[in-house]
């Protein structure tokens, strides 16, 4: 018969098995990248959910670029990360679904909807085209339009201001469907808390999913983990 001390003893190996087993493993396959880089243009759709303005913030996207490319030069791998590949909706485009029909010529003529402040705001930002029409995606009547500019815009945040026009159900990214579902690629979300910039970087292009997290606090990049998952 075993002493009770020794199962009191097991009990915690046990635990601990049982826990590392659930757990994802943390890789030690890391190289560095001092040559890493990252682009504007990656950087600006990352930008607007830490701005209020519709155009661009030039110097916010930059921050992003260096900080990112920072973050990059902790493991070679990360060069190959992006999140452009999971955006599905038109950078360009700017979906408005209205509650009454649009004048066909007018919209044709001069891409307006005859709306003095949907208008206004499609001038301002350059709209100089647009089509539509009826949709019977909803249980009542929506026409749906889509307009188009050639200025790289947050068009959630513009959405979010037409979307105060009584006739209007919706505004933003236009709706495009991705396809068939993408059942492998790659992801990166940041936080930003002052100097600190947090990416979260994610590779499942594989059967086993791979993150990382890491830090970048003014010019000192740290990689907080790097797990690999099945």
């Amino acid at each position: 018969m075993k002493h009770p001390l020794s199962f009191i003893l097991t009990l915690p190996l046990l635990l601990l098995c049982l826990i590392s087993c659930e757990e994802p493993q943390k890789s030690n396959n890391i190289t560095p990248n001092p040559n890493a880089t990252a682009t504007f243009e990656e950087c600006r759709r990352l930008s607007f959910q830490f701005s209020t303005s519709i155009r661009l913030d030039s110097v916010l996207v930059e921050n992003i670029q260096n900080a990112l490319r920072l973050a990059r030069t902790v493991d070679i791998e990360l060069q190959d990360i992006s999140g452009e590949n999971w955006f599905c909706g038109s950078r360009y485009g700017l979906e408005v679904l209205f509650t009454t029909p649009l004048d066909s010529s007018r919209l044709a003529d001069s891409c307006r909807t005859g709306d003095q402040f949907v208008d206004s705001l499609l001038i301002e930002y350059q709209f100089y085209a647009g089509y539509g029409g009826y949709t019977d995606a909803y249980p009542e009547p929506v026409y749906q339009y889509v307009f188009s500019t050639d200025l790289y815009l947050n068009l959630a945040r513009l959405g979010d201001l037409i979307m105060d026009d009584p006739e209007v159900i919706y505004a933003g990214y236009t709706t495009i469907l991705c396809g068939d579902p993408i059942p492998y690629g790659t992801r990166v979300s940041l936080s930003i808390l002052g100097d600190l910039y947090t990416f979260n970087f994610r590779d499942f292009r594989t059967d086993r999913r791979i993150d990382w997290i890491v830090e970048v606090d003014g010019d000192a990049p740290t990689l907080v983990s790097k797990t690999v998952g099945g």
